[in-house]
């Protein structure tokens, strides 16, 4: 906000349009009757500053993750659009001076809170402080089947010998089993083996993604057979 000359008056004087927030001086002048003493008595005027809302800012992150910087925006009047950031400071002097979260690890909505105690500029006031949400998701967790590879025998694998990876677990948090079945087949060849099933600790907390893997049979070398020497008399 500035204060603009809008021109003069009868007698050369400056005349301003002020809107900065602020009370002002209203000057009458140049009233004559011939009748009457006139007698002229300055006015006030007063200009209130505009309101803006301060709200914490919507935030997420994935379970397991550390807590993001948690920040703040600015909203004049009734606008739904926040100000931009690099433009706060038009509004806002001094920010809020913590931001903190409703406690909480696992996934679901907390509310963000921002304190009151922002100062604004000059010529706005503070009307209200609003909270904002913070949304923990699911973690992703993937449970790879390892890939096996054995020379042909002509038996099936044994369950045991079926392992398997899990990528993402977060905490203390333990996958205790898992599904794994291999495509039937003894053949040398690939055969899929195929995870499902995991039992996991707090799994609620994840989103879980199964990848399957090979299970390779190669060809057993041939031992060397000897025919004996024969004769026919």
């Amino acid at each position: 906000f500035v204060k603009k000359q809008a021109g003069v008056d009868d007698d050369g004087n400056p005349i301003y349009n002020n809107t900065d927030a602020g009370t002002y001086t209203i000057t009458a002048k140049g009233y004559v009757a011939n009748n009457y003493d006139v007698m002229v008595e300055n006015g006030t005027m007063t200009i209130g500053g505009a309101t803006i809302r301060i709200k914490a800012k919507d935030d997420s992150k994935k379970y397991g993750e550390d807590d993001p910087t948690f920040d703040y925006e600015v909203y004049v009047g009734n606008s739904t659009t926040a100000v931009a950031a690099n433009q706060r400071s038009t509004y806002v002097q001094t920010a809020p001076t913590s931001i903190t979260r409703e406690e909480g690890i696992v996934p679901g909505t907390y509310t963000i809170t921002a304190s009151a105690d922002a100062v604004p500029t000059d010529n706005f006031t503070i009307s209200k402080y609003e909270t904002g949400t913070f949304t923990i998701n699911k973690a992703q967790l993937r449970i790879l089947a390892d890939a096996k590879t054995k020379v042909y025998d002509g038996q099936e694998p044994a369950a045991a010998d079926l392992t398997y990876t899990a990528v993402g677990l977060k905490y203390d948090d333990e996958v205790t089993s898992v599904k794994l079945v291999k495509a039937a087949g003894t053949d040398v060849g690939n055969y899929d083996i195929v995870a499902s099933e995991a039992v996991v600790g707090n799994a609620d907390n994840y989103d879980i993604k199964y990848q399957k893997a090979t299970y390779k049979i190669t060809k057993r070398a041939l031992t060397k057979i000897e025919i004996a020497d024969q004769s026919i008399s």
